[in-house]
């Protein structure tokens, strides 16, 4: 028989993924911003610095990185930063907008440097809703011409491409359009998620009810599944209130400051990119100190002692749990009145934070309950951290810093 294991419950030294927002600077003004305003001028590390963060996320054997921001293409080393940890052999990926992988030659310079994958954000597939939503209070903003060319720059080039769009009212009515429009970009793969309630998403009026959103899901399901598409859905929710298992659109769990992290400008960890609550500086302190301490490990123990960990009573005993995990603890906090630091939502939502599991796989939209909640129903994948990471050389750093 293949050795099984259940989801969610391969214990980690070190997160499977990171994302390190290179910065809060962004050339688009979305008004669903799950940044904070106060961050946006918070000023980045040097090179160097990020190539040190890199060597020690290395050295704990964290295989995926994510370069994301605000909007990571306006750091001006990113082609250094993605070939660097290239060249140490990490997996490299890339959150956007699009709008400067619009012009080809740059598109072309990131894949040189190692990028692995990319995934660009896109409001909508009618452009004056697209614009209305990534421009904010700006009115006036045009950026869809851009991002579409983006895509199609990145589809073109050899990395892999997936899309993202944050569900709201000025796009539900047209799912589907949406969808048919990636399927001509030449998208196979793409993501959506609910407003991710931290920053600008907090109290937007565009937010859409969570008893409206399984019916959307089925359409945007079914959907791609007529046109051969598959279909992410990044979002963890409170699965007595919406069950992803039961839409059939795949098990989801928070994965906050357990199977990922984030790297925010100045080198403070966070738990996720919107829940603004730092464990430490991944420059100034020990990583144990960071990855054991109680903050993190309220995310990581919430199955063996939900109500240390801050889970409400509903949850103590529930049988889902060890799949729902709780759903977005920033989302329960906003309904519930209260807000982390300055924020509420969680954005690790949107960068793919909440897709893969513990071990690694992806539940399939056509799961059953009992497929995805372990008990010897799911086979075992080899945890991301054991895979072989070779320490990194003189040569190597060499090389990586041009």
């Amino acid at each position: 028989d293949v050795p099984r294991t259940a989801l969610f419950s391969t214990p980690v030294h070190a997160p499977y993924k990171v994302d390190m927002a290179l910065t809060y600077g962004c050339n688009n003004t979305c008004a669903h911003c799950y940044n904070e305003p106060d961050r946006y001028e918070m000023a980045s590390l040097r090179r160097e610095d990020w190539f040190r963060i890199i060597d020690k996320l290395h050295d704990v054997g964290v295989p995926h990185l994510i370069l994301t921001g605000g909007e990571a293409t306006l750091h001006p080393d990113l082609p250094a930063i993605i070939r660097y940890a290239d060249n140490l052999g990490h997996i490299v990926g890339l959150n956007t907008n699009g709008r400067r992988i619009a012009h080809q030659p740059y598109m072309e310079t990131l894949a040189d440097a190692g990028l692995n994958h990319v995934q660009v954000t896109l409001g909508s597939s009618r452009p004056d809703v697209h614009d209305q939503i990534m421009s904010g209070e700006r009115q006036g903003a045009r950026s869809f011409g851009q991002t579409v060319r983006g895509i199609q720059n990145a589809v073109a080039s050899r990395v892999h491409v997936i899309t993202n769009t944050t569900l709201m009212r000025a796009n539900m009515g047209h799912v589907e359009e949406i969808v048919d429009f990636l399927y001509d970009l030449g998208i196979r793969t793409f993501a959506m998620n609910g407003m991710i309630y931290s920053g600008g998403g907090f109290a937007h009026p565009s937010a859409i009810l969570e008893e409206e959103m399984p019916a959307l899901l089925i359409r945007v399901r079914d959907h791609a599944a007529e046109l051969g598409m598959r279909f992410l859905w990044y979002t963890p929710t409170e699965y007595c209130r919406m069950s992803p298992v039961e839409l059939e659109i795949g098990a989801k769990r928070c994965n906050a400051g357990e199977y990922s992290l984030c790297i925010e400008p100045n080198g403070d960890v966070l738990p996720c990119q919107s829940y603004y609550v730092s464990a430490g500086n991944i420059l100034r302190d020990p990583w144990e100190s960071i990855w054991n301490s109680h903050l993190f490990r309220t995310f990581r123990d919430r199955e063996q002692d939900p109500r240390w960990a801050g889970l409400p009573e509903k949850c103590w005993e529930c049988p889902d749990l060890p799949l729902c995990g709780g759903g977005c603890r920033i989302e329960r906090e906003a309904r519930d009145g209260h807000r982390v630091a300055s924020g509420g939502g969680c954005a690790g939502c949107s960068s793919g934070s909440c897709e893969t599991n513990a071990t690694g796989f992806i539940p399939t939209a056509h799961m059953t309950r009992a497929e995805v909640r372990g008990g010897g129903e799911m086979p075992a994948r080899i945890p991301l951290h054991n895979i072989p990471i070779s320490p990194p050389d003189a040569q190597a750093r060499k090389q990586a810093n041009p």
